[in-house]
């Protein structure tokens, strides 16, 4: 897994965005979390989290101080390449995860 870092430059502003990467899991572990894109000290954050649900993926952002996240289990598979992304268009309560070709979940 490669993680790629951002140090924050110039995206501390932004209220709408998107973060993509393509991911392939040699295992899931359960209880672990592992991130796949991490904007300016979560600023936003798509990752893997198998502590809060099964083969989940999991993207959220700090907005006006505040973590918001939105969440989508089974969706990830061993040995499988996935293009995922999580995406805030700065309206409220508004994002969503991309991931097989479809929006996994959104609100």
């Amino acid at each position: 897994m490669v993680r790629a870092t951002s140090p924050g430059a110039g995206i501390d502003g932004l209220q709408q965005l998107t973060v993509d990467a393509w991911v392939k899991h040699n295992s899931l572990p359960p209880n672990r979390i592992e991130r796949h894109v991490t904007l300016g000290g979560e600023k936003a954050v798509l990752r893997y989290d198998a502590v809060n649900g099964p083969a989940q993926l999991h993207f959220y952002m700090r907005i006006n101080g505040e973590l918001q996240h939105i969440r989508v289990d089974n969706v990830l598979q061993v040995g499988v390449f996935h293009h995922v992304a999580g995406s805030y268009d700065g309206a409220p309560s508004c994002a969503g995860i991309w991931t097989a070709s479809r929006w996994a979940a959104y609100r």
